[in-house]
């Protein structure tokens, strides 16, 4: 049966065993995990039906995290032990062993083009990515699922180039309203030409806190984009819906987080009037307030960029200085890192020669999402595959909630009049 959600958009938890989602970016998502409901892609249901049964679930889940999702492997003139190691990662990861070199294969793993599958695969026309074993190990090094393409078959680009051969930087659409954690244009005007209303702040009350600084020209703005769309604007936080604020700090923030409600930054809250869409501000690290002093163990620092660019290179020079370091256009011996996509320039050819740090950008997100200095030895942000840039994933780690549950919902605040005290972990 289906169950419609609410007039507000919100899932009937209590009445649903599963949630079809082609994302984990929706309201009810946590709350979902919290629950033991599983979230599964549309095509846990075909597949249903395809074998008459129910089947497993893992394979179908949007969950980021499991980043093989949705990959279903079969293996060619792959060595035993390391065919075991594929599958095994592969399915670890939410993918599935193909046993079967078929339809639904979507990956096979090859050495050659002189493999039977392979000739099967060409003569057959199958829809599948015929690959070198090489990106499943550079997949598993990253934790990110990288583009294939260097890896196809049969003349694998990672084969015949070398790391210094000229590499286009990939665009990133995706970090476009996430660059920043205070933007600095105006949200455009629900009754401008060719404005429509916006649905997702129906029925939602938002908090627009003190931090924000906002003057009475935006504050005005913003707040008759949200009662346009069906929402309204309150000033006590125990009503809200939506607490919009610019700091992880402050008596509201605290009560705001501990009391389930959605706790973004002024960027957040301008991307769902830009798009009309609702987007958790935990998917993206600069739709969620600041630490007002940045992270532990990043005062300090002077990191400069290499070989990412556009809307990538904007948001990881933002992401410095929300961790409270400081970046730079120039790299000279003074500065302290240099975040790099891959190790192909002047300045990587500098830090190797000063002897300063090179880190790809995992090492500044995860920094960031884990409220703590990650360890610059960490072979994860030391690995850059030769014939990838990785501003291709760049923008894909997340916020963990018992990560900053620990370090910032903690304090005093106060409800109905009564202070209430929290400790971290509580």
């Amino acid at each position: 049966t289906i169950v419609e959600p609410k007039a507000d958009g919100r899932m009937k938890l209590s009445e649903v065993t599963h949630i079809i989602s082609m994302t984990s970016d929706f309201p009810d998502y946590f709350k979902a995990v919290d629950h033991c409901i599983p979230v599964l892609t549309r095509a846990w249901i075909s597949a249903s039906l395809v074998k008459n049964k129910i089947v497993g679930l893992r394979p179908y889940t949007p969950d980021p995290k499991l980043f093989f999702s949705g990959v279903a492997v079969h293996c060619a003139d792959i060595p035993d032990n390391d065919k075991d190691a594929i599958i095994g990662a592969v399915m670890a990861l939410g993918g599935q062993e193909s046993k079967v070199l078929g339809k639904t294969t979507t990956h096979l793993v090859a050495l050659s083009n002189d493999h039977e599958a392979y000739k099967t695969a060409v003569a057959k026309r199958l829809r599948v990515k015929i690959v070198l074993p090489h990106w499943f190990d550079d997949c598993l090094k990253l934790g990110r699922r990288i583009d294939e393409r260097p890896y196809t078959l049969p003349n694998p680009e990672i084969l015949r180039a070398g790391p210094a051969d000229p590499l286009a930087v990939p665009s990133t659409p995706e970090m476009v309203g996430a660059t920043s954690a205070r933007p600095d244009y105006l949200p455009k005007p629900i009754d401008s030409p060719g404005a429509r209303r916006l649905h997702v702040f129906e029925k939602k009350k938002v908090m627009l806190s003190a931090d924000l600084a906002l003057n009475d020209r935006l504050r005005g703005v913003i707040q008759v984009l949200i009662t346009k769309g069906g929402g309204s604007i309150t000033t006590k936080v125990e009503d809200c819906d939506m607490f919009v604020c610019q700091f992880r700090d402050g008596d509201d923030y605290v009560m705001a987080s501990r009391t389930d409600k959605t706790v973004g930054n002024l960027s957040w809250l301008f991307f769902l009037i830009t798009y009309n869409r609702w987007t958790s501000p935990l998917r993206r690290l600069l739709h969620y307030p600041v630490p007002r002093n940045g992270i532990p163990g990043f005062e300090g620092t002077r990191m400069s960029i290499s070989n990412y660019g556009g809307e990538a290179r904007i948001y990881l020079e933002n992401l410095i200085k929300a961790c409270g370091g400081e970046a730079t256009k120039a790299f000279r011996m003074d500065n302290t890192h240099l975040i790099t996509a891959r190790v192909s320039s002047e300045k990587c050819e500098a830090a190797q020669e000063w002897g300063l740090p090179m880190e790809n950008h995992l090492w500044l997100e995860e920094s960031y999402a884990k409220c703590k200095q990650q360890s610059l030895t960490n072979p994860r942000y030391t690995h850059f595959p030769t014939r990838t840039n990785l501003g291709e994933v760049v923008g894909q780690t997340m916020f963990d909630r018992e990560v900053l549950e620990q370090y910032y919902y903690v304090g005093n605040y106060m409800y109905n009049g009564r202070a209430r005290g929290i400790e971290a972990g509580l």
